[in-house]
Order: C-alpha cells, then structure tokens, then sequence
C-alpha cells in the first residue's frame, strides 16, 4: 500500500492510502460525463484504435466508473485546470481541438444508435 501525505482547504492534513491492487491504474483514451442533480458519472474507458465494427460502429470499454458529489465535480474541474497548466508550462502546449472532434455514435442498451 502505498501512503502519501496532502494538504486539502485550511492546512488540514489528509493521508492518502492506495490500496495494491490499484496502484498501477488503469489506461483510458475516452472519458463520458453525464449527470443528474444530485451527481456527476465520469465513465473512464478504452476505446480500441481500430476500423468500426461490422455495423459501422467502434465499441469501447468502460475500465473505471467514478461517481461524485456537483461539489466534487467542480474541485474536480479546478484541480484538472490547475494540473494542465502546470503540465503545458513544463512541457508545451496540449494540442487538442475539442470544437472541431467528431462526435462519437453512442448505442443505446435497446440498440438504437445515439
């Protein structure tokens, strides 16, 4: 297991404890949020780099699926800012055009495609 002290709010002191089996994580190239009032879903998959399917459709995994609180949701929207700001100071700018990607179909459990 793996311990590592952090600061959270007022100085308060927080030990975070990851337990074995998740310390090596898990790889996720796609990411799904949806939510509700009361919670944020963020759905961590893998999607294969490969040519669609027989019916013209990719299928992708969901590898990890976390489930937070709106307030979470947004200290969760902070602190990712922050890391990539951090991440692009050190390391150059992060080249993403997310209003021009295509919107990946999506199908529903009845089939019906999104």
């Amino acid at each position: 297991m793996t311990d590592s002290p952090a600061k959270q709010g007022d100085g308060i002191r927080l030990q975070i404890h990851c337990p074995n089996e998740l310390i090596n994580g898990v790889y996720a190239n796609l990411t799904l949020v949806n939510a509700a009032e009361n919670e944020f879903v963020f759905d961590f998959c893998f999607m294969q780099p490969q040519a669609p399917g027989a019916e013209g459709i990719n299928s992708a995994t969901v590898r990890s699926r976390v489930i937070v609180n709106p307030r979470q949701a947004k200290r969760f929207l902070k602190a990712l800012g922050e890391s990539v700001s951090r991440y692009e100071s050190r390391f150059g700018k992060i080249e993403a055009d997310v209003l021009n990607t295509t919107p990946i179909p999506m199908v529903k459990a009845d089939g019906t495609v999104n």
